[in-house]
């Protein structure tokens, strides 16, 4: 009985610590882009990443591509972490984002307006790297937050 209890117990500081190492994965990631070092995705990105977002997928290019944009737009962008929770391969991140518009962003010219708008992510993860992502954002909000005319109101 000892020994199975030893296994048991073996295992879930095992799972903990991976869930830990997952969760600094996510952090280390977030830490660097926030720092504006996009060699970061070299270390914590799969070369087989993909991104789902609710209009479709970006591979790791076109996601590092994209990343420098919204930096490009936003370039004291800031995530103020609110939750990190791992389970299994997964790391689930819900975050503010914050910064101000000082370039172009989705055809609309640099505001000088300062934004917030919250995330939640889902990053799965395999060999300590992010495999796939899935990531819903306010954009609504950050629209309506640089002046934009959203349909429907």
């Amino acid at each position: 009985m000892l020994l199975l209890l030893t296994a048991i117990v073996g295992c879930t500081a095992s799972t903990t610590d991976e869930l830990e190492q997952n969760k600094e994965v996510v952090r280390r990631l977030l830490t660097g882009m926030d720092a504006g070092d996009f060699a970061i995705f070299d270390e914590v990105f799969s070369p087989n990443l993909v991104v789902h977002f609710i209009d479709g997928e970006l591979n790791r290019a076109q996601t590092e591509e994209t990343a420098r944009a919204f930096y490009t737009a936003f370039p004291d962008l800031q995530h103020t972490i609110e939750d990190l929770l791992a389970v299994d391969d997964k790391v689930i991140l819900r975050a503010t984002d914050w910064g101000t518009h000082e370039g172009e962003f989705q055809g609309i010219g640099p505001t000088g307006r300062e934004v917030a708008f919250e995330v939640i992510v889902i990053y799965r993860l395999a060999d300590g790297l992010i495999v796939e992502v899935w990531e819903q954002g306010d954009m609504l909000g950050l629209m309506q937050q640089l002046g934009a005319e959203v349909s429907g109101q």
